[in-house]
C-alpha cells in the first residue's frame, strides 16, 4: 500500500474509529447549534471537538496553531491531493500544526507511526461529521481554501 493511498482512505477511516473507540461522538445529537447553518466567522462547537479529539489521539492536545475556512469540498480536495466536483455545498477545511505521531494510522507490527506536522479535517455542517483527513509532514498549501481564520482548540 503506498502512503498517498494510506493517507487518502486509511487514514480518515482509522481517524474516525480512534475517535469513536475513545468515546468521543463525530456525530451531536440536539446540538445548540444548528447542524445546517455554517458561519465562516468562527468554528462550532461539533468542529472545535472533533478537532480537538483528532489532535489528542494523534499525540498532541494542544496543537501549535489551529485554522480554519468555510469552503467547498472541491477546494478542500485540492489540498488534499484529491478530486471532488462539488461545488455547492459547504464544508470547515480545519488545519491543525503541531507535533503530531499519527497513531489512529494502523501498521503492521513492528512499525513506528509516521510523524506528521499538520493535521487536515474536512467537516460537513449538514451532519457535523468527518468528511476526510490528510496528515503529513512539511506545511500544507492551503492557498485554494482562500482566507484562513485562527482558532483555538
Amino acid at each position: 500500500m503506498t502512503r498517498r493511498v494510506f493517507l487518502r482512505y486509511v487514514l480518515p477511516l482509522m481517524a474516525l474509529a480512534a475517535v469513536a473507540i475513545t468515546g468521543f461522538a463525530i456525530v451531536r445529537a440536539g446540538t445548540s447549534e444548528s447542524a445546517t447553518t455554517a458561519d465562516a466567522t468562527s468554528l462550532p462547537t461539533w468542529a472545535r471537538d472533533i478537532a480537538q479529539n483528532v489532535a489528542k489521539a494523534n499525540g498532541d492536545a494542544a496543537p501549535t496553531k489551529v485554522q480554519f475556512c468555510l469552503t467547498t469540498p472541491a477546494k478542500a480536495a485540492t489540498v488534499m491531493d484529491e478530486a471532488s466536483s462539488d461545488t455547492t455545498s459547504q464544508v470547515y477545511a480545519v488545519v491543525m500544526r503541531g507535533d503530531f505521531t499519527m497513531y489512529t494510522e494502523h501498521l503492521p507490527p513492528g512499525v513506528d507511526p509516521p510523524h506528521a506536522d499538520w493535521i487536515m479535517l474536512i467537516l460537513a455542517p449538514k451532519d457535523e461529521g468527518v468528511a476526510g483527513m490528510a496528515a503529513a509532514a512539511g506545511t500544507p498549501n492551503t492557498s485554494a481554501l482562500g482566507a484562513m481564520t485562527d482558532a483555538a482548540l
